[in-house]
């Protein structure tokens, strides 16, 4: 068994099901369920693909992003209790009355996780030749980023969609993003110092602790905010 690192995921449960979730995830099951809008296509390749895809000089979609990507499932978690708190009591809108926020930690293999580039990443690629976007980059996500999506610099959306795409499953991108300890103001109103993908079956998930949280005031001001760089670099 490789390295274990401890994530925490939020979620929403209704009121009436809160002591069955609570049940469900203590003895393992972290989903996604039917219906719940977590399913999400993600093709995560075998190492040797992705660093004979990341020599390439015209990288493409269709290399890592292939028609016949299968629909298992993934779930999203963060590396502290921000992101966690976050999609519990902000995210989809206001809390309902009807709903319960819970937060559950769990420690998984390292190895099986992936950057959940959708929140900040794969907007900042597309500017990663401006200096404030650059050092974003570089702050959040490490030197091994910038190396992966660099060759794509003026080249257009297409290709820097796909080298996020690799870097987001490189294990050097994988840990400085765990250990960022930066707060990002990211797509949809997300908060959070470092966000995450995995499929359960192949992180041998534990789970610690399932907790009904409370509200943290204030709220962290953020170190990046992604609408800020977006403007810098859609205006250019």
């Amino acid at each position: 068994m490789g390295r274990r690192v401890t994530l925490y995921r939020g979620i929403r449960a209704k009121a009436d099901q809160k002591d069955e979730i609570v049940r469900t995830h203590m003895q393992g099951e972290l989903g996604p369920y039917a219906g719940s809008g977590s399913v999400y296509l993600f093709h995560r390749l075998p190492g040797n693909e992705r660093t004979r895809l990341v020599q390439l000089e015209n990288l493409t979609l269709e290399m890592t992003r292939p028609r016949d990507t299968p629909a298992t499932g993934w779930i999203f978690a963060s590396g502290d209790l921000l992101g966690a708190e976050h999609y519990a009591f902000h995210h989809g809108g206001r809390l309902k009355a009807s709903e319960v926020p819970l937060v559950i930690e769990f420690q998984v293999d390292l190895d099986a996780l992936v950057v959940d580039g959708r929140d900040c990443l794969y907007t900042l690629s597309y500017g990663q030749h401006l200096p404030a976007v650059r050092a974003a980059i570089l702050s959040i996500y490490g030197p091994a980023c910038i190396g992966i999506i660099q060759p794509a610099t003026g080249r257009g959306t297409s290709e820097a969609t796909a080298r996020v795409d690799l870097a987001c499953q490189d294990q050097a991108v994988v840990r400085h993003h765990l250990a960022n300890k930066e707060v990002v103001a990211g797509r949809s109103g997300t908060l959070f110092r470092s966000s995450f993908m995995l499929r359960p079956a192949e992180a041998a998930p534990i789970v610690k602790g399932v907790w009904t949280p409370e509200p943290q005031q204030p709220r962290p001001a953020p170190d990046h905010v992604l609408a800020d760089l977006a403007r810098d670099i859609f205006q250019r």
